[in-house]
């Protein structure tokens, strides 16, 4: 009979085979950071298909290089010799506007093409929505959906009971609702909530119902009689129902006949397919304002076992999660819509490939017979072990993520090439391990001025004072400080999602850097295991690092300035004297609000860093006041 120590070994040891994540040999594997070049790859895998295509996407827009796309997926589906069948599974929320181009689609698909949108919003929002005087739901429920606070702040000011008051609660109200990293006193009863009571419990559910609860109010406020005020106060709201509204379908995935994989960090759209210098991007800059240019990059690869993986997910998303289109518009409506497609790829096809000289981004990676392991966020709703509760999985991506950093070795480097950059609590404790086991941290992200969400880069000032305070505690005599960050300062927004960890796995995917993509977004990603691909993307980024930090380029403000910079202790501390500087000329009682919110913020933050129970506590309030804003 065996004994309780052999026992326990085989279980250790079953425990740590269980967790490991399963390699797969991927046949040739291409990782492309160049925008011309991610989209030439695109059409040349839609050319390659003979039976099935299935793709998923964040954005899909109707705009000049997706209509080009588009097009060539509807010929494909109408081959004659050939049809190909074809799913197309959009992001309900961030493709709202799009449903009578989908339904061409659809209809110009003859049969073979279906479309599918992610977690549509359920009746009960639109239901409290109305109950709450939105007479016209679906624009904020779009403005929400985006992230656009100008919209949401206007749709708030359509409501029918708020539209007619200039009263300071509505005024308030209305102030809740800012990105603006710079002015933290909104967040201020937050936290001195947690200031008074560290042991209170913060979750999404319960800072939405609060949002909820506190818009119900407002509205109570103005409702001019009495019956109308008691109807509002006793009904039931659904905050789970708008929680949902808030999660949203991340992946970036193209399949090609179970055997062909390419996703990443790019949706379809133009922004993703094209630099400043497209010809059709400036003739249409002449005429209004321009979306970004955003650097990204994505992966390419051939093996049926991980499309097997992906599809499986994409399956589950179709037929538990989603909601089919129909192609039930007039044929009228149809010959329009499809001509606006034509015409809009016409303009572009013969722009297709275009080269960009002076593109920041435009190197290929390749290797062939690599290791890939494909990791997901599938956000899919499991049942618990003896009980009929069900629960969303936990993120196998960022547990994977967390765990390559911690097993980076001493005197290794760890690389986050990330868009948004506001560390959730798995990867903060991840990183803060490794830089006390030696490892080298390098992060390389956008400014408030690049980005796209500049609000994240200034919240980021915080953690980023603690890493580069981590980073000078164990650094070695004569040497630099093992944590360096850099910023681009570019009219180009990045939009990668890439890690180098250690010195032979490359991680390459649509997972931010932030609590948002573990807890509220699905995501997919790749993990190479491959020395020289891992090495030739680091040397790659030190030498483009070299390039800019010589070089003057122009913001899209205008300016022309260094368009990489480092940001040290030193630069944070300037920062924040300039910030206090700013805050005197604020009439006292603003200024004091700001002082003490910001204060808190700081407080909070350190502790956040520290692997006790109240740094615990500060980290999922950090985390869960992340995901409010």
């Amino acid at each position: 009979m065996p004994s309780v120590y052999s026992l326990l070994l085989f279980f250790l040891f079953f425990t740590r085979l269980s967790l490991a994540l399963p390699f797969h040999t991927a046949g040739e594997m291409i990782v492309e950071t160049g925008n011309n070049g991610a989209f030439l790859k695109k059409l040349e895998l839609v050319d390659r298909a003979q039976h099935s295509i299935d793709l998923a996407y964040f954005i899909y827009s109707d705009d000049f290089s997706s209509s080009y796309f588009t097009q060539k997926l509807i010929a494909k589906a109408t081959d004659k010799k050939n049809p190909i069948k074809i799913r197309m599974l959009v992001d309900a929320a961030m493709t709202s506007a799009l449903h009578s181009f989908f339904k061409m689609v659809v209809a110009k698909g003859e049969g073979n093409i279906s479309v599918a949108y992610f977690r549509p919003p359920a009746g009960e929002v639109y239901s409290d929505l109305k109950l709450l005087g939105f007479d016209n739901p679906h624009p904020l429920l779009d403005a929400i959906a985006t992230y656009d606070v100008n919209r949401i702040r206007a749709e708030l000011r359509h409501n029918r009971y708020l539209r007619a008051s200039r009263r300071q609660r509505t005024e308030e109200l209305l102030g809740s609702f800012t990105l603006d990293a710079n002015d933290t006193t909104p967040l201020l009863p937050f936290l001195e909530a947690w200031e008074n009571k560290q042991t209170k419990a913060y979750d999404e559910n319960s800072w939405l119902s609060e949002q909820i609860e506190a818009l119900r109010e407002a509205v109570i406020g103005h409702i001019p009689t009495g019956a109308m005020r008691q109807v509002l106060r006793k009904a039931r709201l659904h905050p789970g129902q708008w929680l949902d509204l808030t999660k949203r379908l991340h992946h970036k995935i193209l399949l090609v006949d179970g055997e062909w994989m390419m996703g990443g960090g790019r949706n379809i759209e133009d922004s993703y397919h094209w630099e400043f210098n497209h010809p059709v991007r400036v003739d249409e800059a002449k005429k209004h304002d321009m979306k970004y240019v955003f650097m990204d990059v994505d992966f390419l690869l051939q093996s049926d076992k991980l499309s097997r993986l992906a599809r499986k997910t994409f399956d589950a998303y179709w037929t538990k999660m989603s909601v089919t289109e129909k192609a039930d518009l007039q044929e009228k409506e149809v010959h329009r819509l499809y001509a606006d497609l034509k015409e809009k790829a016409e303009r572009f096809a013969p722009h297709v490939g275009h080269s960009t000289p002076d593109a920041i981004q435009g190197v290929t990676f390749r290797a062939n017979n690599v290791d890939v392991a494909y990791v997901e966020n599938t956000m899919l709703l499991k049942k618990r072990p003896g009980s009929e509760e069900f629960k969303e999985e936990a993120s196998q991506l960022n547990e994977q993520w967390a765990r390559a950093i911690r097993e980076v070795k001493t005197g290794d480097e760890i690389l986050i090439h990330n868009a948004y950059v506001y560390f959730q609590p798995s990867l903060q404790l991840a990183l803060v391990e490794a830089i006390r086991n030696g490892a080298r941290v390098t992060i390389q992200t956008n400014s408030h001025l690049s980005s796209d969400l500049g609000f994240i880069s200034q919240l980021a000032r915080r953690q980023y004072k603690e890493l580069l305070e981590l980073g000078k505690r164990h650094q070695a005599p004569g040497k630099p400080n093992p944590v360096q960050i850099f910023e681009y300062y570019t009219a180009e927004s990045l939009h990668a999602k890439v890690s180098v960890l250690g010195n032979e796995t490359l991680m390459v995917g649509s997972s931010n850097a932030d609590p948002r993509c573990e807890f509220l977004d699905t995501n997919n990603a790749i993990l190479i295991r491959d020395r020289k691909m891992a090495a030739d993307y680091s040397r790659w980024l030190t030498k483009l690092r070299k390039k800019l930090f010589s070089m003057k380029r122009a913001t899209r403000e205008g300016d022309r300035v260094t368009p990489l910079q480092s940001i040290t202790l030193s630069t944070l501390k300037k920062e924040k004297e300039e910030r206090e500087a700013a805050l005197q000329k604020l009439p006292p009682d603003k200024r004091k609000r700001q002082v003490s919110a910001d204060a808190l913020l700081d407080k909070i933050t350190a502790l956040s860093f520290e692997d006790t129970d109240l740094g615990k506590r500060a980290r999922e309030f950090l985390r869960v006041l992340f995901l409010q804003l």
